[in-house]
């Protein structure tokens, strides 16, 4: 407990000292100070969670006030970048943020080892290949992933560079990581269902290019005067008639997805979900997947009664359910 006490104040002025750009060794030392554990859900290769690992290990192996004194330089960095951004001198704080990450890989090589760097660049190379077959198959469905697909070969690139030294591969393996997690937003955005909005105006974009403007303002339009009274009745305070108009946006917007799309178009769109909830990973609410379930059943037997708009309503629903889930267990 002494020691305890003796090492708060340490610590708090070492966390203190660290502020915004090495917001990972505040962040830790933080979490040494209050034993709370890491929290964070990030890959163990992403360059956060190393550089806590880093944390933990020269902590554990020196203790604190080494700690400090091998930090010294991400601190002096951390500062430089700090005054520069003040002055508005944008070449001087880009030229000590890339200081700052390179004396960051240097002291994450040391407090790693090449046991656990070799461990890392493997890591990544698999995630790699991971986010290949994903591309790829995203691709073989018709999606366009151009810009994924770059980022997939810079990764590529980067741990194919013949890097030798241990800090070397740490750093290609840390910026490949980087691409990972960009690339890893714009895979899920592409995979994410269409909601029913975003079903709707695809619909309306659809018979605007197949029949003309006219056409698509006419759908448009009975569909506009329900959002105008709802938003008035909101205005006035009204929920209840705004609830109710809202209600009858969605089930316009159902029947005109319905007749244009129909029963076939509501079949892949259920096909679609089904596969997106089978495909969850992690261990998301099980008792939402069990209403994203039960929805999707309902769909499918409105199919097959032939009410495709109530398939489609029911299929909606499961599909904002399952968008949650996904997004929750990333």
């Amino acid at each position: 407990m002494r020691l305890r006490q003796r090492l708060l104040p340490l610590l708090a002025a070492f966390a203190a000292a660290c502020s915004d750009l090495p917001t990972d060794v505040a962040d830790t030392v933080g979490l040494h100070a209050t034993e709370t554990g890491l929290s964070a859900r990030v890959a163990p290769y992403a360059r956060s969670a190393l550089f806590r690992e880093a944390i933990d290990a020269v902590m554990a192996a020196e203790g604190p006030q080494l700690l400090w004194r091998r930090t010294a330089p991400l601190r002096v960095h951390s500062a430089s970048a700090r005054a520069a951004q003040a002055r508005g001198d944008s070449t001087a704080q880009l030229a000590a943020e890339r200081m700052h990450r390179e004396a960051q890989v240097g002291f994450m090589a040391y407090a790693l080892g090449d046991a656990r760097i070799d461990d890392v660049a493997h890591q990544v190379r698999n995630a790699v290949s991971e986010a290949r077959v994903r591309v790829d198959a995203l691709r073989a469905a018709g999606h366009n992933v151009t810009r994924a697909a770059a980022l997939v070969q810079d990764a590529e690139v980067l741990l194919a560079g013949g890097a030798s030294q241990p800090v070397d591969v740490l750093s290609a393996a840390l910026e490949a990581a980087d691409i990972l997690d960009r690339l890893d937003q714009i895979l899920r955005s592409v995979e994410r269902l269409p909601s029913l909005d975003e079903l709707f105006a695809a619909t309306i974009a659809d018979v605007r290019n197949a029949a003309g403007p006219r056409a698509a303002r006419a759908l448009l339009a009975e569909h506009q005067t329900l959002v105008r009274e709802a938003q008035s009745a909101l205005a006035n305070g009204g929920r209840v008639r705004a609830h109710d108009r809202l209600q009858e946006v969605r089930e316009r917007q159902v029947r005109i997805i319905a007749q244009r799309i129909g029963a076939v178009g509501v079949r892949q769109h259920v096909d679609a979900i089904v596969a997106a909830e089978k495909a969850l990973s992690g261990s998301p609410d099980e008792r939402r997947r069990v209403v994203a379930r039960d929805y999707l059943e309902q769909a499918t037997s409105s199919l097959a009664r032939g009410d495709v708009a109530r398939a489609l309503e029911r299929a909606a629903v499961a599909a904002e359910i399952v968008n949650a889930l996904a997004a929750e267990s990333s």
